[in-house]
């Protein structure tokens, strides 16, 4: 009995070690595959962050919970319209034995012309339905139930919301479940909740990140369009009214 208080705290510090140590070389190859990666696709790889997204990160709901929150693994690059960057995210919540953290893959692009309305949207899980049955709401679509039941929407800007996120965008994310996404005018960002993406299933994701994009900017020259008609009708009802002499 003398020896066995020992060898179990043995035992216990040989295990923490070999987690260390395993959770260290597999940082180190994570590392080194989204280096090689980076080349592949012509970005830039900042494995310690960069400062450059600390003002997205103020912006955003996500990047405003718990402590400890860092950013790393950046793979970032640009093109004539847009800057597009995808990282490791963590943060913690709680603390001691009650804590814990969270690791995810977020991609984010920015673009001035992105003139999308502020909102954030996630999957809806039970606690989100015991919430909404206690008075707790979302913005919900009566004619497009499929989305409501899987999504939970919020805005300070509902009837803008309400007014972008037509059928075909409603459509596209009822059948895309477990997105979150959060707008800014002039940002977006992308992930799954608390799921880190592999490096072999990065270009999927920036693909997936390139679509939804996509389909918000073909929203936006939609209603540019149709904000231009409207006032072009304006204009010829003007006209009609009080013609030239």
């Amino acid at each position: 009995m003398g020896m066995l208080p020992f060898i179990i705290f043995a035992i216990v510090i040989l295990a923490v070690i070999i987690g260390i140590y395993a959770s260290y070389r597999y940082e180190k190859k994570r590392t080194e595959q989204l280096t090689e990666l980076a080349e592949s696709l012509g970005l830039v790889f900042l494995p310690q962050g960069d400062d450059q997204l600390d003002s997205i990160r103020r912006n955003f709901q996500l990047f405003n919970q718990g402590h400890s929150r860092k950013v790393s693994n950046v793979l970032c690059g640009e093109t004539d319209e847009v800057k597009l960057a995808i990282f490791d995210y963590t943060f913690t919540v709680g603390s001691g034995k009650n804590s814990s953290t969270h690791r995810q893959t977020i991609s984010t692009i920015q673009s001035p012309d992105f003139n999308i309305p502020e909102f954030t949207m996630r999957p809806e899980g039970f606690l989100d339905s015991i919430g909404g049955m206690l008075g707790f709401q979302d913005i919900d679509f009566d004619n497009h139930p499929e989305f409501s039941n899987a999504f939970v929407l919020k805005s300070s800007q509902e009837d803008r919301v309400r007014q972008f996120f037509n059928k075909p965008v409603l459509d596209y994310f009822a059948k895309h479940s477990g997105i979150s996404v959060e707008a800014r005018p002039g940002h977006l960002i992308f992930f799954r909740n608390n799921r880190r993406v592999k490096p072999d299933d990065m270009k999927q994701m920036l693909a997936d990140t390139y679509e939804v994009y996509g389909l918000f900017a073909d929203r936006l020259a939609q209603e540019q369009s149709q904000n231009a008609n409207v006032q072009q009708n304006l204009m010829d009802d003007v006209r009609e009214q009080y013609p030239r002499d």
